[in-house]
């Protein structure tokens, strides 16, 4: 089966001619074809770091006597698939550019922080952005992050803005029923703010 035909079949509420326009040179390629539609994105299920947390656990907050606990993201999981769909979707309204959306010029990752950039903008927050979870749920392979226990004080938007923002990225991505928790990052041992980093700022 063609890796579109996959697609489609992978899910209903995929808009199959915009994204086949967009990506159909990628969507031939049997690797390509394999990242996105893997259902598996768990470094180790048994792991403690697999476990995911409705409120901060404790040993990751901030504090003077831990300044650089683990990486843990405040965000809503989604799929490559996901990504590819809603990419297509604000290309198709111009709000994404040719060059935005191209894969030649960027990886799947790449597409992802422009999705991302254009949420931020439209809602003048903080930049969000987007992280590899230890452990994402089974179907979905990065995260959205809202905040991270590094940047939550600066970046956690108050109240209504907060709920607006996961309201539209969960809308947007087409997760409506997914709601944020903590994820560990996969590279959780090595915070954003370690000197000579610049992940998650």
């Amino acid at each position: 089966m063609a890796a579109v035909d996959q697609l489609a079949t992978a899910s209903n509420s995929l808009t199959i001619s915009d994204v086949q326009h967009l990506f159909k040179d990628f969507l031939m390629d049997k690797h390509f074809a394999r990242d996105v539609l893997d259902e598996s994105s768990c470094d180790d299920e048994d792991s403690p770091f697999a476990l995911t947390y409705d409120s901060l656990p404790s040993e990751c907050e901030r504090t003077t006597e831990n300044p650089y606990p683990h990486l843990i993201h405040f965000a809503v999981p989604v799929s490559w698939l996901s990504v590819l769909q809603t990419a297509a979707r604000l290309h198709r309204a111009g709000l994404l550019s040719d060059d935005d959306v191209s894969l030649k010029n960027h990886n799947l990752a790449g597409l992802t922080l422009n999705v991302v950039r254009h949420l931020s903008c439209k809602h003048n927050c903080e930049p969000l952005t987007f992280a590899y979870a230890f452990c994402a749920p089974p179907g979905t392979h990065v995260v959205i992050q809202l905040y991270s226990n590094y940047t939550r004080s600066k970046k956690k938007p108050e109240g209504e803005k907060l709920e607006e923002i996961l309201r539209d990225v969960q809308k947007q991505f087409g997760v409506e029923d997914a709601e944020p928790k903590w994820y560990y990052d996969r590279d959780y041992d090595e915070p954003s703010v370690l000197p000579g980093s610049y992940r998650y700022l």
